[in-house]
């Protein structure tokens, strides 16, 4: 499938701010402890975007991250679902959704 921007525009969206590391010259660093007298515990900076966040939901059953980059996952239980990584690279974690009345 093949996510033209119909497909995206009609999607249920709200705006919302991600915030982003700003470029720098330098490598960023976070300490996470406190750090000696006078230096800094991180040398970065948050540089805000505004951008429309879709719901997926709607063409969960149609997306593949092979194809479209992403994919949308129900999890029918409050347990975080880890997968060896033998199987995936990376590890999904997720927070059960509230029960809507």
């Amino acid at each position: 499938m093949t996510l033209s921007h119909d497909v995206i525009d009609g999607l249920p969206h709200v705006e919302g701010v991600l915030n982003y590391l700003a470029p720098m010259a330098e490598r960023p660093m976070n300490l996470a402890y406190d750090p000696p007298p006078g230096a800094p515990r991180s040398t970065g900076e948050p540089e805000p975007h505004r951008i429309m966040i879709y719901d997926a939901r709607p063409l969960a059953g149609r997306l593949s991250l092979d194809s479209e980059g992403l994919a949308v996952v129900r999890i029918r239980h409050g347990l975080p679902l880890i997968q060896p990584l033998k199987t995936r690279p990376f590890q999904l974690i997720c927070c059960p959704a509230k029960a809507s009345n």
